[in-house]
This record gives structure tokens, C-alpha cells and sequence, in this order.
């Protein structure tokens, strides 16, 4: 079909169809933006209602939390003094398990004089005085003490030999070791 129609009507209907489709879109944003502040309204009104019940939760949660408030401050004072009562623990010294150590570490022949341990005499150069049948198990009795994770720079301070039999028994040398107590001799 041949259009026969004159140029500023095809202009005038051209411009027509362009309005109308213009308008539409015009419409669809309009619907559209409509539509995103309805969901923006809804969100918000959903918001509020869980902080509200969020608030209200949160109150009576801390209303039933003051309630235990003592429970609460009772367990840290039980934490606390459990806290101080395994340090006194872990700082103090067993000295019977020290002693059976020592006294390990004594070969047979030999005796210790006397043993007096404090808790000073941890990590610092103390002596044990001791007596010996023979000069042999004396010089034991300061490998054993080596040989130990006990002691550490051990040394003969005297070694004497008794003359008079009857003054000293089976044990004729008197010996002075001296040697520094480790401070892992504590744990044991």
C-alpha cells in the first residue's frame, strides 16, 4: 500500500507512537518505583518489630541475669582462689620426694650425716656431709650425683680418712660433697 498521507502527518503520527510508548514506560517506573518503596516499607516495618522484641527479649534477659548475679560472682571468687591455690601448688616443694631422690643417688656404704633442706637452698651451692666405708664408694657417690639431673657443678670439698676405728665405726671417710640443687629437683 502506498502511503499516501503528507509528511507533518506521518511526523504528527510518528510523534504519537512515540508518546504513547513513552507514557508506558513512564507508567511501568512509576508502578515500579511504587512496587520498591512498598518492599523499602515493609522491610522497615519488619525491622522495627524484631528490635522491638529483640529489646524486650534483651531486658527480661537481663532482668533474669541480675538474678544471678551472686552465682556468678561466687564462681569467680571459687575460679580465682583455684587460680592462686595451683600456683602455691606448682611453687611449693615436695621435700620427701627430694629426700628419696638424695638418698637414690647413695651408693651402699654410704650414710649422710644429717640433711636439712629449705626452700633457699634451691639453685645454690649446698653441702652434704656424708661417711663412706672406702674412698671407692665415695667417689661413687659424687658420680651418682653427677649422673643426676638433681645437681649440677658437683664437687669433693674434703675427703678424710679416720684413723681411730672406734671413734668412726664401719665408716672411716668422712666426706664433704658439695653440689648445687637444681630448682627441677623441686618438681619432683
Amino acid at each position: 500500500m502506498i502511503n499516501l498521507l503528507p509528511d507533518d502527518t506521518k511526523r504528527d503520527i510518528e510523534a504519537a507512537r512515540t508518546n504513547v510508548l513513552l507514557f508506558r514506560y513512564n507508567i511501568l517506573t512509576i508502578v515500579g518505583l511504587a512496587g520498591l518503596a512498598l518492599i523499602c516499607a515493609a522491610f522497615y516495618v519488619v525491622l522495627n518489630m524484631n528490635e522491638s522484641s529483640s529489646v524486650t527479649k534483651s531486658n527480661d534477659n537481663s532482668s533474669k541475669a541480675a538474678a544471678y548475679n551472686n552465682v556468678r560472682k561466687a564462681a569467680d571468687d571459687y575460679r580465682q582462689n583455684l587460680t592462686i591455690a595451683n600456683q602455691i601448688l606448682n611453687n611449693s616443694v615436695n621435700y620427701t620426694s627430694v629426700v628419696f631422690a638424695i638418698t637414690k643417688l647413695l651408693p651402699q656404704g654410704v650414710v649422710l650425716d644429717s640433711l636439712n633442706l629449705k626452700a633457699a637452698d634451691f639453685g645454690k651451692q649446698i653441702t652434704f656431709s656424708t661417711h663412706a666405708k672406702s674412698y671407692a664408694q665415695a667417689t661413687q657417690l659424687k658420680e651418682n650425683f653427677q649422673k643426676s639431673n638433681m645437681f649440677t657443678n658437683v664437687y669433693f670439698q674434703n675427703i678424710t680418712q679416720a684413723t681411730d676405728a672406734q671413734a668412726t665405726g664401719a665408716y672411716p671417710f668422712a666426706v664433704d660433697l658439695s653440689a648445687q640443687l637444681n630448682k627441677t629437683a623441686m618438681q619432683q
